[in-house]
């Protein structure tokens, strides 16, 4: 989560500078014009290029996210990637409609990828506090979650972080990825 939050406050200048190194100076050097095959292979490599490392990494938070949730509570797996889940979709939809039809026109695209980041970063955080608060540093091996909450199947405070995580991951995911289709159809027309 933090590097994908230090990728979105870097992303509108890297793009920017990318965009207009392409249409300086390769563009005009391929055959064929604008709308040629060549033109459009390259703006799809760059554009692929530009979003590839940030999707990669927001494509594994959840996985992972849920990987640790599921060896957390082994008792019921489906019920913890089914809630898991649900959050998560409920956050893509915030962050679709926040992103559509608030963030973007307040603050503009660059405005609307710090956001995405900030959210990143305050994920970042949680996790890591929750990460310190259930694991101890001075042992390792000591189980995350109190073995009487699990057994008395009470929610401890560690699943709102869980579900508090999962639904800002899923925000700031479709954040970015709004931003981006808007960023990106400016290069691919």
């Amino acid at each position: 989560e933090f590097a994908v939050g230090v990728i979105g406050f870097l992303f509108h200048n890297i793009f920017v500078g990318t965009t207009n190194f392409a249409y300086a100076h390769v563009f005009p050097h391929l055959a064929g014009g604008a709308g040629s095959l060549s033109v459009m292979a390259v703006q799809w490599s760059i554009a692929a290029l530009l979003i590839l490392p940030q999707s990669i990494l927001l494509g594994a938070t959840f996985p992972l996210m849920s990987a640790g949730a599921i060896r957390h509570v082994r008792a019921e797996p489906g019920r913890v990637l089914g809630l898991l889940s649900f959050t998560n979709s409920i956050g893509a939809a915030v962050g679709a409609l926040v992103a559509g039809f608030v963030l973007i026109g307040a603050f503009g695209l660059p405005g609307t990828l710090l956001t995405a980041g900030v959210l990143n970063f305050l994920v970042a955080l949680t996790v890591a506090v929750a990460a310190r608060t259930y694991y101890p540093a001075d042992d390792p091996d000591a189980a995350p979650l109190p073995r009487a909450l699990e057994q008395a199947g009470t929610r401890p405070a560690s699943w709102r972080m869980l579900l508090i995580v999962s639904f800002g991951t899923a925000v700031a995911s479709f954040i970015y990825e709004i931003a981006w289709i808007r960023m990106l159809s400016l290069v691919l027309g």
